[in-house]
């Protein structure tokens, strides 16, 4: 208690740092608490607009031995199963897929579906809702699907027979409704309802049905149902909840966003933790000969511990408890911001906040754990004072050369081991989407980074004050001094900015990298600005009225034709183009073998059975320019022919063609081959195609020319599909930009935490050096030399900070970037190492204005410090 009562009167005598170190504490659990309740949120919509996309049917029991075996049910069953915890509604049902006449015509396969008139009304099965209620008798409702396929109509009577099942009977069609789950129009399978008794007289099944359907009070309790039923029947049912199998499917999803958000929002946290270090410390540095009397009169070093511990709780009970309750208020614009970022990767359902008591238990025990962490190494060295310590003069002066030593080598250390990491535990985790070895390398570089810069401060600050020389003039030299000897406190602040800057730099040098990189890739799946195929095909010299429609510089047709090898296990797909248009439409490609492209396409051009191969495939036939090649071609009758192609070159781009470019498993073993369209009709025996490849003219609106193209073209096509690079580019590049923003949201707060750390550790060290102050104004230093000395000193650390973080922010994203390419060996084209400039400028100019601003009003105070009261002795 009496630790307490001290602790109490400490925060008391220091009023202005404890608010602004509470303050500090409430926006990091703030920022923590909102990104957390606005994932529940966004997590709710998701499952939301997952989960109506299926019926009211939550859980389906069938029979354990086999699903095709029917189930017998009675009354008592049902009943038993209502009165299971959490079971709103179940119902008997009858669906099997079978084949019937219709008034005595053809093999017509359908599903034959029996309901439970009464039962059934509570899943809404079909809309409308009514149509269940006239199911009595011979009635039926069928979907859309059925309607189409079978010509059927509400009110018409048709005869079912089915010598297979042994079922003769006539039906009335009394309605075509809409269904859900997976009865749903986009299941694409024909559907006939009737009463489950209907059915269960017409296939000798009284009493019985194929499955039990259950509508559960929530999705979170399908599991405790499931458990719950199991305990009642044993092993009687099998269960199967297509809700549950999409949720799980879902939540690597989830647990990918919410890992996100938490990594992005716990930078406000660990600049939160650094400050409470930071002025903890400080602290206890000013209350040295307090802690020396605690001593003397008989204190232990638990005793001194848990009173540093207990003021360093009181603020993080203060902080985390309102950082808690203002990050509910935060979710509000959280959720709304969230949720327009997610969005342009997904469909959400409705936003609401979701106050998840677990949630916030998390958020205000995260708080008070930083907290706790932060206070114990003040703690710790505040039982390593000694009395006499305490009663020595104050003295600072500059660290042995030794601990510099010390510090500079395991920094270098940790800079290797963080450039090691992503090696050693193996790029497969990068591209998997485990994210570990990128955590793990950037606290390692980083705390590298930092302690190598501590080791070296009076240099590193000599050079960045250097920069500043017509500024400072005079206070030059002291700032430099005053940076290295306060080498603990100047570490703390500027990694306070560095941890930031590191996030920034590399998220935006991928996103720049991933745009850049994204337009090649767009590429290859377009083949140019736009992928048109038409349906009917037309002669391939369509392309000569294209070029006059408006907005198109150049068309290019282009035409298919899968052949096979003798004695080889994979395929040729001959593309056949027009040499003359290709170099205009295309993107730029050259050649693996051979000669330039431009000689190569004017070969194809002017001699016929010549082909450009993949070189992938010419390496597995060990041939080589100059070849020959068999190649069994089969034409539009479908008999196969057997020709002879010679190879002029040798390329690895197929732009148009992802499938040949990437050689992707899943279509097969199949390379590509150009050849010139002259050859179509001989080669294939048509001269109709299918797709075009089309360059829009410069400065046009590439989606305005798409726009205009499907409305010429689709007055004379039956199908007409167009695809725009410019439009997926500008979806990239719309969700890059929302990734961007939550990552910038978040590294504002972590700036708003460091620019009041920076604040109140220039605070402090004002109120440090009064007495050096009032001697450098006693011997004539003017109000603005010292305003000067104080902004200096916050611009200087603050400088050392951003080049701490851009540095590192670049060499890990080069690290990153090198252990990618060098993972993933199909890539086709390089991924460039692009700096983001722009963001650099950014947050360089952002970091200045948070230094001036931070240590404006410690410039203020000691502009304004007296002489007199400077040097005047407590």
């Amino acid at each position: 208690m009496g630790l307490l009562k001290t602790s109490l009167r400490t925060i008391r005598k220091r009023k202005s740092r404890a608010a602004l170190t509470i303050i500090c504490i409430t926006i990091g659990v703030a920022v923590f608490a909102g990104a957390n309740v606005g994932a529940d949120g966004v997590e709710n919509a998701y499952i939301t607009q997952l989960l109506s996309t299926f019926s009211d049917v939550d859980l389906t029991l069938s029979n354990s031995s086999n699903p095709l075996y029917s189930i017998s049910y009675n009354s008592s069953l049902i009943t038993q199963i209502l009165n299971t915890p959490h079971v709103e509604a179940a119902a008997p049902r009858i669906s099997t897929l079978q084949t019937f006449w219709f008034n005595g015509t053809g093999d017509n396969v359908l599903i034959l579906l029996g309901i439970d008139v009464i039962l059934d009304s509570e899943f809404g099965l079909v809309n409308p809702a009514d149509l269940i209620n006239q199911l009595q008798g011979n009635n039926c409702i069928i979907n859309q699907v059925a309607a189409e396929m079978f010509n059927l109509t509400p009110g018409q009577i048709i005869g079912l027979y089915s010598p297979v099942i042994g079922v003769n009977e006539t039906v009335q069609i009394i309605g075509v409704g809409v269904f859900q789950g997976k009865f749903s129009i986009e299941k694409s399978a024909p559907l006939i309802v009737f009463n489950i008794e209907f059915i269960q007289s017409l296939l000798h099944m009284e009493s019985q049905a194929t499955e039990l359907v259950l509508k559960i009070d929530s999705y979170r309790n399908i599991d405790a149902v499931i458990n719950n039923l199991r305990n009642l029947y044993g092993d009687k049912f099998t269960y199967y909840s297509q809700k549950l199998e999409a949720l799980d499917k879902s939540s690597s999803n989830i647990m990918v966003l919410r890992g996100a958000l938490n990594i992005f929002s716990i930078l406000a946290l660990i600049v939160t933790f650094v400050l409470i270090i930071v002025v903890m410390l400080m602290n206890i540095s000013e209350r040295k000969r307090d802690l020396g009397i605690m001593r003397a009169i008989g204190a232990s070093t638990k005793q001194i511990f848990t009173y540093v511990i207990v003021e360093t709780l009181i603020y993080g009970l203060i902080g985390s408890t309102t950082g808690t309750i203002a990050g509910i208020l935060l979710s509000t614009y959280m959720l709304d911001f969230l949720g327009a970022a997610i969005s342009t990767l997904t469909s959400l359902g409705e936003l609401t906040i979701i106050l998840n008591p677990l949630t916030l238990i998390t958020c205000f025990s995260t708080g008070m754990l930083i907290v706790l962490l932060a206070g114990n190494i003040p703690a710790v060295a505040a039982t390593k004072i000694t009395i006499l310590e305490t009663i020595r003069p104050r003295m600072k002066g500059v660290a042995k050369v030794n601990v510099i030593k010390k510090t500079f080598i395991l920094g270098v250390v940790l800079l290797i081991s963080g450039s090691l990491t992503m090696y050693l535990l193996g790029g497969g985790m990068i591209i998997t989407g485990n994210f570990t070895p990128i955590l793990l390398s950037t606290t390692l570089i980083t705390a590298g980074l930092i302690l190598s810069f501590n080791s070296t401060l009076y240099y590193i600050s000599k050079g960045v004050s250097t920069f500043f020389k017509l500024f400072l003039k005079e206070s030059k030299s002291i700032i430099e001094r005053n940076v290295a000897r306060n080498r603990t406190r100047t570490t703390f602040t500027f990694t306070m900015v560095a941890i930031g800057i590191v996030f920034v730099i590399f998220f935006s040098s991928l996103a720049v990298t991933f745009t850049a990189t994204f337009s090649t890739v767009i590429r290859v799946f377009t083949g140019s600005d736009i992928k048109m195929q038409v349906s009917p095909s037309i002669n391939y010299n369509f392309t000569s009225e294209l070029r006059t429609l408006p907005g198109v510089q150049n068309a290019s047709p282009s035409y298919e034709s899968l052949c096979t090898i003798n004695g080889q296990d994979f395929k040729i797909a001959l593309i056949f183009t027009d040499p003359e248009s290709f170099l205009t439409v295309y993107p730029r490609i050259n050649t693996a073998s051979g000669p330039t492209i431009e000689e190569a396409l004017n070969t194809l051009k002017s001699t016929n059975r010549t082909i450009i191969l993949a070189k992938k495939a010419a390496d597995l036939l060990n041939l080589t320019v100059g070849d020959n090649i068999a190649l069994n071609v089969k034409n539009v009758n479908g008999s196969t022919t057997t020709m002879v192609f010679k190879i002029v070159a040798l390329v690895e781009q197929f732009y148009g063609y992802p499938q040949y470019m990437f050689n992707i498993r899943a279509f097969g073993d199949i390379y590509g081959a150009y050849i010139s369209i002259s050859q179509l009709q001989e080669i294939v025996g048509t001269s109709n195609v299918e797709t075009f490849f089309i360059k829009t003219r410069a400065g046009v609106d590439q989606i305005q020319v798409k726009k205009d193209l499907e409305n010429v073209l689709s007055r004379r096509f039956e199908s007409v599909t167009l695809i725009s690079a410019k439009e997926w580019e500008n979806q990239i590049s719309s969700i890059v930009e929302s990734f961007s923003n939550v990552v910038y949201f978040f590294v504002g707060f972590a700036f708003i935490v460091a620019t009041i750390g920076i604040g109140i550790i220039m605070i402090v060290a004002v109120s440090e050096r009064r007495r050096e102050i009032g001697i450098l104004k006693a011997i004539g230093m003017s109000r603005n030399q010292v305003l000067k000395l104080v902004l200096g000193e916050s611009v200087i650390i603050t400088v050392i900070g951003l080049i701490v973080g851009i540095g590192g922010g670049l060499y890990l994203w080069f690290l990153f970037l090198n252990r990618v390419s060098s993972t993933v060996s199909n890539l086709f084209f390089e991924l460039p190492f692009i700096i983001p400039v722009e963001v650099i400028v950014y947050m360089s100019v952002v970091g200045l204005i948070m230094a001036l601003t931070a240590a404006a009003y410690p410039a203020y105070r000691a502009m304004e410090l007296e002489i007199v009261d400077a040097l005047r002795r407590d």
